[in-house]
């Protein structure tokens, strides 16, 4: 049975993220929605807390625009491999849906939005053929490393394969990292059918660039600091760097362990 990556098309899991997390966009196809489905859900218990959980309503969130689209992507096999797939977010064929959004509530200071879609239906390509992962193959590959335009802002973005150990049997994801000025968003979608329901997952953080404060930089590398020849020597320096990039990841992996547990939720509420 084709992937989902196939029916879905990945462009349809870049540009609307960022309102769909936000609760402003779902499904482009029209769909009904289903007690069934909606029960389906992710437990709020599998969400941090301080968590806003929320059920909407799927057939309006089928009428709201998902997003606009980036007006120019360089290199053009990026642009081509997005531009290759359909803008739905759901196969074709989906007939009833669900969503659910969850966001920091005024007592949280996470940053990080999450957006859980279900569907089933008659789906297009259902016809037992062996998976086709090369779409996914390409587009990963061609946006490894890619320039976006929109509204004449310049954006600095990757693409990776999430590792399959990480993932679900049958799921297929990507992590998705843009860089603009001072903000850094990184993007994770995980996707998949279980019992004939087909989710999708998708995490967006978002991160004003600040990291750690200079007051935390130099109490880490004092030492360092201290015995070089001045403040901002070449060793100093390299042990700024490194504790900033240390942070970074921290931060990377908690999150991939935080999208990993709600995705493992959400996948055992289908079994």
């Amino acid at each position: 049975m084709p992937p989902l990556s196939r029916r879905i098309g990945v462009s349809a899991l870049l540009a609307p993220l960022v309102l769909a997390a936000a609760g402003c966009g779902g499904p482009s196809i029209e769909l009904k929605s289903s007690d069934r489905l909606d029960a389906l859900l992710i437990p709020e218990t599998a969400y941090p807390d301080g968590y806003d959980v929320e059920t909407r309503d799927v057939t309006e969130a089928s009428d709201t625009p998902s997003s606009q689209s980036y007006d120019r992507i360089e290199p053009t096999q990026c642009a081509d491999a997005m531009a290759d797939n359909q803008p739905d977010q759901v196969p074709d064929g989906s007939a009833a849906g669900a969503i659910q959004t969850a966001k920091p509530g005024d007592s949280s200071d996470a940053d990080t939005f999450y957006t859980f879609i279900l569907a089933e239906g008659e789906f297009s390509g259902d016809d037992g053929e062996a998976p086709d992962t090369d779409s996914m193959d390409r587009f990963a590959y061609a946006c490894s490393d890619f320039t976006g335009y929109v509204d004449d802002v310049e954006v600095e973005g990757s693409v990776e394969r999430m590792a399959s150990d990480d993932l679900p049997e049958g799921s297929d994801g990507f992590l998705m990292t843009i860089e603009a000025d001072r903000m850094r968003m990184s993007t994770r979608a995980a996707w998949g059918e279980v019992s004939g329901v087909y989710y999708v997952l998708m995490g967006i953080n978002v991160n004003n660039g600040s990291g750690p404060s200079p007051d935390e930089v130099a109490r880490e590398c004092y030492d360092v600091a201290k015995d070089s020849d001045h403040a901002m020597g070449s060793e100093a320096t390299q042990c700024f760097d490194d504790y900033r990039q240390k942070v970074a990841d921290d931060e990377a992996a908690q999150q991939q362990e935080e999208f990993d547990g709600i995705l493992s939720k959400g996948v055992e509420q289908l079994g």
